[in-house]
């Protein structure tokens, strides 16, 4: 549960930063030119996507691309229950249990890495 906490941390630090321009209701991430739809569907109704980013792995002295993600957030809800600035407590209050905020983060694998010699 904390990685999982930590990667959602990591994806909204990197959603501060500007979102690209929407194109054909998707946004693609800079680094990897992955599309990730708008919204997507979620259990009380649309989830909208909040930021992407890209998890990069340096091997050797050579940087690969190995997967994106974005995270999706329940827009209502949000907007009832975060604060509208940038700050440490929105961070806290989003990644609270208590505070009961949908999320979804959708995952796509940009580089296919295989274990064989």
């Amino acid at each position: 549960m904390i990685g999982y906490r930590l990667a959602v941390l990591v994806l909204l630090l990197s959603a501060a930063n500007a979102i690209p321009p929407e194109i054909e209701g998707h946004i693609v991430e800079p680094a990897s030119s992955v599309k990730f739809p708008v919204t997507v569907a979620g259990e009380s109704g649309s989830m909208h996507l909040m930021g992407t980013a890209i998890r990069v792995k340096k091997v050797v002295f050579v940087s690969v691309q190995v997967y994106a993600i974005g995270l999706y957030i329940d827009k209502k809800e949000a907007q009832e229950k975060l604060p509208r600035q940038v700050s440490q407590s929105l961070f806290s209050t989003l990644l609270s249990a208590d505070a009961g905020i949908p999320l979804t983060v959708r995952m796509e694998i940009v580089r296919s890495v295989g274990g064989d010699a």
